[in-house]
């Protein structure tokens, strides 16, 4: 009897201990975390305080997008979406467009200075507009037949740095139609250059596109 009391007293003290060490491991992990926030807070106030008192920057070395109205397939008989389409790209042609993805806006104000910010921004929406006009565009242009003229504004899409995944396939599947091999494996070895977490999705949609 005084055996077995020993023993299960030796579990519980075991017991004890267990849950001792846990909660000292998970006291000092929730400190270490406090202090890490605190840090990391500090350090983002710090450099948007510098950020936001930078002087304002020329703007004539960011990599302004030209639109190639000349070589793009417009209609003088559009359908009505085409029709929307070919208007949106006209009017972003007299805008100024930067594609500033992956930049944040305390970076931007580093760089060019927190009074350049408005114009960033408006610059960085222009070509959001463009890419996703460029995707609606190209996708109606198959819908209705038109794959050549399709190809052509995909293909600016790809040059305009896009990351969309849309406008690889849809880009893709026109490739595969015209059994433009050569152009397809290109394309497949643009994707793999993509900084995206979309690149695995789109390299798998174009595989399978051409299984």
């Amino acid at each position: 009897y005084e055996i077995a009391s020993c023993l299960v007293g030796s579990e519980m003290c075991i017991e004890t201990v267990i849950v001792l060490i846990l909660s000292l491991a998970f006291t000092a992990f929730v400190k270490y975390t406090y202090r890490r926030d605190r840090l990391t807070e500090s350090a983002y106030l710090e450099r948007e305080s510098r950020a936001n008192a930078t002087r304002r920057q020329s703007l004539d070395s960011l990599d302004y997008i030209t639109i190639p109205l000349d070589s793009l397939p417009f209609f003088s008989n559009p359908s009505k979406e085409i029709a929307s389409c070919q208007e949106t790209i006209r009017h972003l042609a007299s805008c100024r467009i930067v594609n500033l993805q992956g930049i944040t806006n305390t970076d931007l104000k580093l760089t060019y200075g927190a009074a350049n910010l408005p114009a960033l921004s408006e610059y960085d929406n222009n070509y959001a507009s463009l890419t996703g006009t460029i995707v609606k565009w190209g996708e109606q242009l198959i819908n209705e037949g038109h794959v050549e003229e399709a190809v052509r504004v995909l293909e600016f899409g790809i040059e305009c740095g896009t990351d969309t995944s849309s406008n690889y396939i849809l880009l893709a599947s026109c490739y595969i139609k015209n059994g433009d091999s050569d152009k397809f494996n290109n394309l497949r070895n643009r994707v793999h250059m993509l900084n995206t977490p979309m690149k695995k999705y789109i390299l798998k949609k174009i595989d399978e596109l051409n299984a």
